[in-house]
């Protein structure tokens, strides 16, 4: 998910990628595939998809991103380890000089490809790990998946590769946060973790049944320890995708972001370039001022809030809208929240 706000322009890299539209940072999806039936997923289908990139088209991408700016990668699934060239993809980027992370489940990551990955300096693995054994493997849907996961985060800090654990808090496992937060500072990991749970990629709501509940994430977030997020001081939307931030799915479409699931093009028949910068729904977009979310401009808690304008869309029907699961977070976290 990219961040919705940031700090003050023209102080940073980021700022001012976001001034200049360079496509500092992306996300690309590797695959749909994966071998995990997580209760949350918002994939739809997770098998035997098989119009996802090739190897040479990845490639061609990577070389695109490069040459239009881009430093900070993320590769992500579905599970990126069902692809046998990920590692021959890892080590190009890094050839590219991209500051490259792995979001993965890592449950199918060899000892070989643990000191592969060591070899290539990655910024980090990203693993997805829920709770306890039995909480983790109830929502993955595998059993022997949090032994797995777990040893191979511990194998993966041993030969050096920084690893964040981390997780949607949701009612099947908002009770086992005080364990993660120990696992974590015990193994020498990160931990991140976040209450939204979003939408089916086909727009299916049944998977909010998931997210936790007020009181639950309460007892999560201390009230009045929030401070206000410092926001670009622009006139923008708020957010940065199709401005510094990029997503291209398993099939090559280019995005906004994997949640503003407005196709802009594809790089099967398209540059990334010409995408960038000629797509008219991006220039749109990016015409796009905080006036445009007229309730949301004027809300008292706009300074504490991280509204996406994917999950207004997605999850409320209008992206000019406010994100419900925003309102009733920033309230939560801010302690204005009345149950």
């Amino acid at each position: 998910m990219p961040p919705s706000k940031g700090p003050n322009p023209s102080t940073n890299i980021f700022n001012v990628s976001y001034c200049a539209k360079t496509p500092l940072s992306g996300t690309v999806e590797l695959t749909k595939n994966c071998n995990l039936s997580c209760v949350h997923c918002y994939i739809v289908s997770k098998k035997n998809n098989r119009r996802e990139l090739s190897t040479a088209q990845v490639k061609k991408l990577l070389r695109q991103l490069a040459d239009e700016g881009t430093l900070y990668l993320v590769l992500t699934g579905g599970e990126v380890f069902l692809r046998p060239d990920i590692i021959e993809i890892c080590s190009y980027a890094r050839k590219l000089n991209f500051d490259l992370r792995i979001f993965t489940n890592a449950t199918l990551i060899s000892g070989k490809q643990i000191q592969q990955l060591a070899s290539l300096n990655i910024s980090a693995v990203e693993i997805s790990l829920y709770g306890r054994e039995k909480t983790h493997d109830r929502i993955t849907g595998l059993p022997g998946s949090f032994n797995k996961c777990l040893s191979a985060a511990k194998e993966l800090l041993r030969h050096g590769v920084p690893v964040a654990l981390k997780t949607p808090l949701m009612r099947g496992n908002v009770k086992d946060y005080s364990f993660l937060s120990k696992l974590a500072a015990q193994i020498g990991a990160s931990l991140k973790v976040d209450p939204t749970i979003t939408p089916a990629e086909d727009g299916s709501k049944n998977i909010l049944k998931h997210r936790a509940d007020d009181k639950m994430l309460e007892k999560i977030y201390p009230k009045n320890k929030r401070s206000p997020q410092i926001g670009y001081d622009t006139s923008d939307l708020l957010c940065s995708a199709g401005h510094n931030f990029f997503a291209v799915n398993s099939k090559g479409d280019i995005l906004p972001c994997l949640q503003l699931p407005l196709v802009l093009g594809n790089i099967k028949n398209q540059s990334f370039k010409s995408v960038w910068r000629d797509s008219a729904v991006l220039n749109n977009l990016r015409g796009l001022k905080s006036d445009s979310v007229k309730i949301c401009s004027n809300c008292p808690d706009a300074p504490y809030c991280q509204r996406c304008p994917g999950l207004a869309l997605t999850e409320d029907g209008d992206m000019f809208g406010p994100s419900s699961i925003a309102c009733r977070l920033v309230r939560i976290m801010t302690g204005r929240h009345s149950s």
